[in-house]
């Protein structure tokens, strides 16, 4: 099996998938080198402490992947695996390399290469995982057809 470092979108889609089954909303996720680190608060008990080692990812993407295949339709956008996924997109076309999210039920906050951004969960993140959505359908509708961004 063919092992490629996935993108910040897609470790952070199989993130937010492990964090929806917690049912939690206030959390920080740190990525150093080709690990994420990720602590889940709770108020009814001690911190969850979570490491996803690189390979980790790509192995659950893979498995995954292959349930997702089998749905049809457009993906719920304000699902907490959606929502990383467009911030995973943001920080990709940023080109960051290591970063840190905080984030809570309202708004999060990401920190990568010196710079700070905030974000609301409801609207900010909704609309880059749209972005996200209609440009992946975009480059792909290219690719069918032939044309080429270059």
């Amino acid at each position: 099996m063919q092992f490629e470092t996935p993108t910040h979108a897609r470790a952070l889609r199989v993130i937010g998938q492990h964090l929806h089954d917690l049912g939690n909303n206030s959390f920080e996720i740190c990525k150093q080198g080709n690990d994420y680190a990720v602590l889940v608060h709770s108020i009814e008990s001690a911190p969850i402490h979570l490491h996803f080692p690189t390979l980790q990812i790509f192995e659950s993407d893979i498995r995954r992947q292959m349930r997702r295949e089998r749905q049809i339709g457009m993906p719920d956008m304000r699902s907490l695996s959606s929502n990383l996924r467009a911030l995973g997109g943001f920080l990709d076309r940023k080109a960051a390399d290591d970063f840190s999210i905080s984030w809570s039920i309202y708004s999060v906050n990401v920190t990568y290469d010196g710079r700070e951004e905030t974000f609301s969960v409801h609207q900010n993140l909704y609309d880059l995982g749209v972005f996200l959505y209609l440009n992946r359908s975009y480059n792909a509708s290219e690719s069918d057809s032939g044309l080429s961004t270059h």
